[in-house]
């Protein structure tokens, strides 16, 4: 197990529950807000689960520590960057979601593909 992406991934399910307890208690925002909100919060949470689960598999470093990182920056740019839009009204923000979306298809290829050839020798 690579205890430090276990531990980033169990960081952005805190942050993910925290995140969902705001916004299930209004906090302030809009509907459509708060729905956006929700996704950027569920993908989070699934994805930092993800993250705690490759951890324990049985990868090479290298890989683990690419799809891991892949996997961070990917959720950074998607759920962040609807955080960014709701709080902090940064539209400019707005074109990071779909790379966010983009980056985390590519991590779920990468981690089929470390399967097969990323294996520990």
């Amino acid at each position: 197990m690579l205890k430090p992406l276990a531990a980033v991934g169990a960081l952005l399910c805190l942050f993910a529950v925290a995140l969902g307890a705001y916004s299930s208690h209004g906090g302030g925002i809009s509907e459509a807000e708060r729905r956006s909100l929700e996704v950027a919060v569920r993908y989070q949470m699934w994805h930092g689960l993800a993250i705690i689960l490759l951890s324990t598999l049985p990868l090479s470093r290298r890989w683990l520590t690419g799809i891991g990182s892949s996997f961070v920056l990917a959720i950074v740019l998607f759920s962040g960057s609807i955080y960014g839009l709701i709080f902090g009204q940064w539209h400019a923000l707005w074109w990071m979601t779909p790379v966010g979306g983009s980056l985390l298809i590519g991590c779920w290829a990468a981690l089929i593909l470390g399967c097969y050839i990323g294996q520990r020798k």
